[in-house]
């Protein structure tokens, strides 16, 4: 299992349903510290199974609340951390992104993507056992492979600094995020 799978089982935290078709709860302070630890550890280069007892003291909710607002617990974007990293890979996938401005964001959406991922990664372990209402544990896994492979993708196109392979990447894990909040919300 590579260091950084992931992104996006759901970029939309606070608009993700469990499994049983209820809204995203609010997160505590102790389930979100939980979370982050997680995706530290993740970031670290630690492996998914090493952090897989954490499980217990969080929460899809939690783990997903990160890449949303600042406000409500999440890591936050840019030198100031003043938007979502869901926000900005939103807008990367909308709009592109200039030469100049990859240049200068390079390093920051490098750091957002594999934040992405490492959610991605750790959100794999709550992968439904058994289809219910229509919520599809094959979709959940299909969803989480297409979020890795774009998250993979644009972080290789980063590293090339092509803006266009940038924006093209970034649609593609736009679209992979979008594919399983269509199921899973």
């Amino acid at each position: 299992m590579s260091r950084l799978r992931l992104l996006c089982l759901a970029l939309l935290a606070g608009s993700i349903v469990l499994l049983t078709g209820s809204p995203i709860r609010a997160v505590d302070k102790d389930e979100l510290k939980v979370g982050k630890e997680i995706v530290d550890k993740l970031l670290g280069g630690a492996e998914v199974k090493t952090v897989a007892d954490l499980k217990k003291k969080t929460s899809v909710d939690a783990i997903m609340t990160i890449l949303g607002s600042p406000k409500a617990g999440g890591v936050g974007y840019g030198p100031k951390a003043d938007i979502s990293i869901e926000k900005r890979l939103q807008d990367l996938a909308k709009k592109g992104i200039s030469a100049a401005d990859l240049a200068k964001e390079s390093g920051e959406l490098t750091k957002a993507v594999q934040f992405a991922r490492a959610v991605t990664e750790y959100n794999e372990l709550y992968t439904p056992e058994k289809k219910v209402a229509g919520k599809d544990p094959k979709v959940w896994t299909k969803s989480s492979e297409d979020t890795r492979k774009a998250s993979a993708d644009l972080l290789e196109a980063l590293k090339g600094k092509d803006e266009k392979k940038v924006h093209a990447a970034a649609k593609s894990l736009d679209a992979a995020c979008n594919a399983c909040h269509t199921v899973f919300k």
